[in-house]
């Protein structure tokens, strides 16, 4: 890649009345990983949508790798893990196959799997410790063994930028992958950009304490003895 892996220019994107992003402009060099943090409902979602073509810009320019998203789509050079995943998880598949998903744009006209095909699911069910689970149908795992699937679909495709749109919200940090140097960005070419979301911080502005309480002087008691005439 020469240049920025991901090159944004005065991206502005609007809701009908909903102004979600406003002149935003943003380049993301090759082989780095990137963090984008902010508030739920900040539009985090809708700038990785406008990177990847989901979602049209108002105003501004997207360029992947030098080309348009549309462009990098048709060639494979952008992976991308959605916040959520509109899935029948009663359907029959396992969760190899959901992984082996992110390979069909690398299938060919058969779409059969190859050998390097099966080895890339391998190694992406490996670096989301899915392994044992990996012959389990993809609706029999917990919300969390589901998140780290699709991420691994994003890994097995291969892509040279990937897009993780809070991928490992309400997983244990024991289980998150992230938390294995390199996990997720095994080449040194490879872009990662991730969102994470925030929660309103707590106001722990010192607060003077309240003034001390004085009590009032004691009246003097009245005398009980009777004066003398």
């Amino acid at each position: 890649m020469s240049g920025g892996a991901i090159e944004i220019t005065g991206v502005t994107v609007r809701y009908r009345d909903v102004l979600a992003l406003d002149d935003v402009s943003l380049t993301v060099a090759p082989g780095r990983v990137t963090a984008l943090i902010g508030m739920n409902g900040s539009g985090k979602s809708t700038l990785f949508k406008s990177i990847t073509g989901l979602v049209r810009p108002d105003a501004g320019t997207v360029l992947l790798a030098g080309g348009s998203p549309a462009a990098a789509r048709r060639r494979g050079l952008v992976g991308y893990v959605p916040q959520s995943e509109d899935v029948d998880w009663t359907f029959p598949v396992s969760v190899r196959d959901v992984v082996m998903m992110g390979r069909y744009g690398r299938l060919g006209i058969t779409r059969r799997p190859r050998a390097a095909d099966r080895a890339a699911v391998d190694e992406a069910l490996e670096r989301v410790e899915l392994t044992d689970l990996a012959d389990r149908q993809i609706g029999a795992l917990s919300g969390g063994q589901r998140k780290r699937a699709f991420v691994a679909r994003g890994i097995a495709q291969d892509a040279g930028i990937l897009l993780l749109d809070e991928p490992f919200a309400g997983i244990q940090a024991r289980a998150r992958p992230e938390n294995r140097a390199g996990s997720l960005n095994p080449r040194p070419r490879r872009v990662r950009f991730t969102a994470a979301a925030t929660a309103p911080a707590p106001d722990c502005r010192r607060r003077s304490p309240p003034p001390p309480h004085h009590a009032s002087p004691p009246r003097p008691r009245r005398s009980a003895r009777r004066r003398r005439r």
